[in-house]
């Protein structure tokens, strides 16, 4: 497992403050911000506990690579545990609630990465007590509107949004078009700020995921999680201004 792609152990935790199994918690971020620049955070429903709405991504799967990221994480205590696209999900949690009970975990959810699947996370949302959801969401990905998110606000679940930019292809969409004139009015100065900024407005959304191995993409990202967020009425521009791209 490699989860933070072609970034430095020292890279990352300057950046983030350290990093746990699928999600990167940090908790020292707020002190290495300006005051002006303080992270806005959300609450993990099951616990209370904050979390700033911009992380890393990263990916892993099984009972053995679990225990492998005990090893490699060297540490007894992993934040978050998740089963990967669903794979074996009902044997996979039950192993999962074991360990969380053990105090091997602190939370457990389910990822998926394509809208096809969110009528199986559905189900595995109303019957499974569950810390997280993690599901793709983006401005031109917007499925997860339909059930995914109000279900998750229902039953307390945090979301954590995945592919973000839609594996890259947004970025192909805006490269070379200038930022629309009111992206200002929510602090925001860039293309990929624009995109996450949009997400996290969401108020089911917790923590969105952007993966990346370049740092100063990285320092560009964590600054989609300051300032000021779109209220609906710019959020629907925001649609509107990307569809005309």
């Amino acid at each position: 497992m490699d989860p933070l792609g072609g970034l430095t152990r020292r890279e990352a935790a300057r950046l983030l403050g350290g990093t746990a199994a699928a999600l990167c918690f940090s908790r020292t971020m707020a002190k290495a911000q300006q005051p002006s620049d303080n992270p806005i955070m959300r609450p993990i429903p099951s616990s209370g506990e904050k979390l700033p709405v911009i992380g890393l991504g990263t990916w892993q799967t099984g009972i053995d690579s679990m225990e492998r990221s005990f090893a490699r994480l060297q540490t007894k205590t992993i934040d978050l545990m998740q089963v990967h696209n669903l794979v074996d999900a009902e044997t996979q949690l039950q192993t999962m609630r074991e360990w969380k009970a053990q105090g091997r975990f602190r939370y457990l959810g389910v990822t998926h990465y394509e809208a096809g699947a969110f009528a199986e996370v559905a189900k595995i949302l109303a019957r499974e007590k569950l810390d997280f959801v993690q599901i793709n969401y983006s401005i031109m990905e917007r499925e997860a509107e339909e059930k995914i998110l109000p279900l998750a606000q229902d039953r307390g679940v945090a979301v954590i949004v995945n592919r973000p930019f839609s594996a890259g292809d947004l970025f192909h969409r805006v490269r070379g078009k200038p930022l629309p004139d009111f992206a200002g009015e929510f602090n925001c100065t860039s293309w990929a700020q624009f995109l996450l900024k949009w997400i996290v407005a969401h108020p089911a959304v917790t923590c969105a995921i952007p993966a990346t191995n370049n740092v100063q993409h990285l320092e560009d990202n964590m600054h989609g999680g300051v300032g000021r967020l779109p209220d609906a009425k710019l959020r629907q521009r925001m649609i509107e201004t990307l569809a005309k791209l």
